[in-house]
């Protein structure tokens, strides 16, 4: 992860957080809370070091029955910490989950860093880096409901209680089916192609504490239940166990009381920095509290990091004192007083150039560092810490010191670097500050020695499971000359090499003499390799595919680069998933057409770029990420020669929305006959007659202008778009919103402008029982348009009762018809489907803008008078109007035209009157211009 974080500069980070109920006998003090600050704070650290060069995007989510999908991320930075400190102290007291679900947390989790690693890529070719860190109490646990209170509390994210979306067939409402559910989720995390398998495949790190790694029950049954919690989450977390785990996630696991929960994840964040040594100065020493020790510092070290970590003894927090004093100043050093109600916990100090900053991160851990000034003064040489333990401090006090020394100077490829394949290529390494400024060599003290080493890609044999290189050998480190501002090598490619990305290891170190040789720096660059001349290339190396929607096809879009020196073509060759991870489920991957075979061919021309749509369909329903390799073929038109694109491949699947109750009771009442009596239709669209669940919506508000066949932000922002993805909050509901309950009303309230703005939802069933139950908007204070067909001319709006990707339109007064219409849209989306459920929001809007504008002109209060309804002929725009029911309205005087307007049967509240589009519009397929077939409406 440290490596991925140097070369990419990019970190998605989830800190999951454990919030059962034991957690109250776990962690009382909730020492989680400040070691998830302590990370926050190394983070801070991390990104200001890197010059703004590193961006760390975090979420703080807990978890219990499921993964709180709705928590938000924030940008580690100056403005966003305070931010991010403010979401972890809501968890003091979050510890009253029934659950302690490890499947829903950690499948949650990885979607969640997955989807935020998507959208910080911004199109950049190398994926961006992800992690986890999960704070729980060591026992996964998943409890009976069989109570009503434990029935509620039960709720997962899809609204659900009686049984796991994992375990769809084990049903909590009965006695002792929890274990179960248990059992049925520990395959579900261990078995090949599970949810640890995905956190491998997808390179995501592990970090898992235990937050009961100090606490021993007194009852000898929870004590072993705690024994067995805390082996099967070391086998999960870490590399498995036959006999808990088969396979685990790869990461790591740390146990720690809650006074080590700090510096434990002080450590996570200062190997992300990458050091380039680590010195553990006191071990098992134990006159350390007293000893005096040392560690060097070379010249093209630019900080250093220490901590220093006191064992835990009878009585309260050791009192000790620190001494750290810098070369050539054995009189002055920094003097860092106890733990204590007197000691202010931090500070400041300098010594000539050397800023000097300390922090008491918690009673028993110490961390420090070191930044070199300009010009270097008290840095380079021995540096010496010293351990004073005062007077009533227990003897039996040890310290145990970690120094991580960090080196300003890092080697980078040349810009424009790239190997072409067949020849031999001459690469430049230099050697940058954080920021990017270059480091001339003639400014160096100490000898520098650059090495680089070319690493061949890898390939796994068919016959076995054996790693091998796929072409070539991999050739022997060499060192590089110095030439200029850099130094200088040479790669012969082979002309057979695919055009994949390969790893340049390059590696830096410095000899002082007297001082031990410090390994400086060391990064791993991705060099493009070209095709041999007269071949097309296709672009990006790196697809992240979904999320896929059950079995609905996704398609992506690939680029096809021509050579400039003939021209080519490219097809699918053929798609393989990732050795050693068994796939979720078969994956058809096809090219329709051109492109989809060596005899269908795509021609590339020479200099040119052409696209070709790649159609993903899953076989079946499926939870996950699973990854492969697409490969492309390509030839050129001056031989028959074919060489093969690899194009790395990761696939999001998740499973469709439940079809509802409704379905299910209509289902029944079907197989037990026909002949019911339609009392009991309406009695089934009474009961189904409610929103679905808000836990997960969000909404917005946005003034608009619609005129002229357009509509646009009455405030404009700066991507120019209509709706602004960031735009939605949850704030705008009531304590609805909070629960996983059905309401059958619920109100949206806007206090953000001036005017308040209060919009009721209310369920309704219509008095005809063969029609479906819908949602009505407002209460007739206003006129209100709902995104749903038959809206209530100036009274209330439709929406479907299931509300996400929904929207309604509250148009402003308007004196004259063709005054431009101005008013408040309100549209919907749930946490999860953001990304996706604007642009289908926006779709929609544009295809029904001439029946909105019109009707908003209509409806709007203070409108001209309508004239009286004629004979009309027939058409039926809105979908909802029994044949042939139309009228014809006269403009006001000034126009010329008259517009066919469809006149609706009777409904509960009054006439529903829609009006047609302007004649220059294009007619839509179906004929109803409120068609909703949008996927995943």
């Amino acid at each position: 992860l440290a490596n991925c974080v140097t070369t990419n500069k990019r970190l998605a980070l989830v800190v999951l957080v454990d919030e059962s109920g034991s957690l109250r006998e776990t962690d009382p003090g909730a020492g989680r809370v400040d070691a998830a600050k302590a990370a926050v704070a190394g983070l801070v650290g991390l990104v200001d070091r890197s010059g703004g060069q590193v961006a760390v995007d975090v979420q703080v989510a807990g978890f219990g029955v499921d993964f709180e999908a709705g928590a938000p991320w924030q940008r580690v930075d100056g403005a966003g910490r305070g931010a991010i400190d403010a979401r972890i102290d809501e968890f003091w007291n979050r510890n009253d989950k029934i659950d302690t679900d490890y499947v829903n947390a950690l499948q949650g989790a990885l979607e969640s860093v997955q989807r935020r690693a998507r959208e910080m890529q911004q199109g950049s070719p190398s994926p961006t880096c992800t992690a986890v860190m999960w704070f729980t109490d060591g026992i996964y646990d998943v409890e009976d409901r069989l109570d009503a209170d434990y029935k509620q509390r039960g709720r997962d994210n899809r609204g659900e209680s009686q049984n796991k979306s994992y375990a769809q067939d084990v049903d909590l409402y009965i006695r002792g089916n929890g274990n179960e559910a248990e059992n049925v989720g520990k395959g579900v995390l261990c078995n090949p192609g599970g949810v640890a398998d995905q956190y491998r495949a997808t390179e995501t790190a592990l970090f898992g504490v235990v937050l009961n790694a100090g606490f021993e029950s007194e009852d000898p049954e929870k004590r072993k239940e705690l024994q067995e919690g805390r082996a099967f989450l070391n086998a999960l977390v870490t590399n498995g166990d036959p006999a808990l785990c088969a396979i685990g996630a790869g990461g790591q696991l740390g146990g720690s009381d809650v006074g080590g929960l700090a510096p434990l994840f002080d450590q996570i964040i200062a190997g992300l920095s990458d050091p380039n040594q680590v010195d553990d100065l006191c071990g098992d020493a134990p006159t350390c509290p007293t000893g005096r020790k040392t560690f060097l510092v070379d010249g093209l070290l630019s900080r250093f990091h220490v901590l220093t970590q006191l064992n835990s003894v009878p009585g309260g927090p050791p009192q000790v004192e620190v001494r750290l004093t810098p070369p050539g100043l054995a009189g002055a050093p920094v003097v860092i007083p106890a733990r204590g109600p007197n000691n202010p916990g931090s500070g400041v100090e300098r010594r000539g150039t050397t800023e000097i900053s300390w922090s008491w991160i918690s009673d028993r851990a110490l961390t420090i560092d070191a930044l070199a000034g300009e010009p270097v003064e008290n840095w380079v040489g021995e540096w010496a810490i010293e351990f004073i333990a005062l007077p009533g401090t227990p003897p039996e006090v040890v310290a145990d010191v970690t120094v991580y020394l960090y080196g300003e100077a890092t080697p980078r490829l040349a810009q424009g670097t790239e190997f072409r394949a067949g020849e031999v290529n001459e690469f430049t390494v230099e050697l940058v500050r954080p920021d990017g400024r270059l480091i001339p060599p003639a400014s160096l003290v100490a000898p520098v020695r650059v090495t680089a080493q070319v690493l061949a890609p890898t390939c796994v044999e068919e016959t076995s499971s054996t790693v091998v290189p796929c072409q070539g050998s991999v050739p022997v480190e060499q060192e590089l000359a110095l030439s200029g501002d850099g130094w200088t090598g040479g790669y012969e490619a082979p002309p057979d090499l695919a055009a994949v990305p390969l790893q340049v290891r390059l590696a830096v170190q410095t000899a002082v003499p007297g001082e031990v040789p410090v390994e400086l720096a060391e990064a791993t660059v991705s060099v493009p390799v070209l095709p041999p001349l007269g071949f097309p290339t296709v672009l990006p190396q790196f697809l992240s595919i979904g999320p896929i929607e059950g079995t609905e096809p996704f398609e992506a879009v690939l680029t096809a680069v021509g050579s400039d020196r003939a021209d080519g073509c490219v097809w699918l060759s053929r798609y393989e998933t990732a050795p050693g991870v068994p796939p979720l489920t078969d994956l058809e991957v096809v090219v329709e057409g051109e492109g989809s075979s060596l005899d269908q061919c795509l021609n590339v021309p020479e200099d040119g770029e052409v696209e070709f749509t790649v159609r993903f369909t899953p076989a079946a329903e499926s939870r996950g990420f699973q990854t492969g390799t697409m490969t492309i073929g390509s030839k050129s038109v001056n031989g028959e020669a074919v060489r093969d694109l690899p194009v790395d491949v990761q696939v999001e699947l998740v499973k469709p929305a439940s079809a509802g109750v409704a379905w299910a009771i209509f289902a029944a009442l079907l197989l037990v006959g026909v002949g019911l009596p339609l009392l009991a239709f309406y009695v089934s669209n009474w009961w189904v007659a409610r929103f679905a669940p808000l836990r997960l919506l969000q909404a917005g508000s946005v003034r608009v202008r619609i005129s002229n066949g357009r509509v646009e932000r009455v405030e404009p922002i700066d991507s120019g778009r209509l709706l602004d993805p960031n735009g939605f909050s949850n704030h705008y509901f009531g304590a609805d919103a909070n629960t996983g309950d059905r309401p059958r009303r619920f109100t949206f309230t806007d206090s953000s402008s001036n005017a308040l703005l209060t919009v009721p939802f209310t369920a309704h069933v219509s008095r005809n029982p063969l029609r479906p139950p819908f949602g009505l908007a407002g209460d007739g204070d206003r006129p209100v348009i709902g995104s749903d067909r038959g809206n209530v001319l100036g009274v209330r709006g439709r929406v479907p009762l299931w509300v996400t990707r929904e929207w309604v339109f509250l148009p402003d007064d308007g004196d004259g018809v063709e005054d431009p219409v101005t008013g408040t849209l309100v549209t919907f989306v749930l946490a999860t489907d953001r990304a996706t459920a604007v642009p289908i929001i926006e779709g929609q809007l544009v295809e029904r803008l001439a029946a909105i504008e019109e009707l908003a002109r209509r409806v709007r209060r203070k409108r001209p008078k309508l004239p009286p309804v004629v004979d009309p002929p027939g058409g039926d725009i809105w979908g909802d109007s029994a044949p042939g029911a139309t009228a014809t309205v006269t403009r006001q005087p000034g126009t010329a035209s008259t517009t066919q307007v469809p006149v609706l049967p009777p409904y509960e509240d009054g006439p529903v009157v829609g009006p047609g589009p302007p004649p220059s519009a294009p007619a839509h397929p179906s004929d109803d211009i409120w068609d909703d077939s949008s996927p995943g409406s």
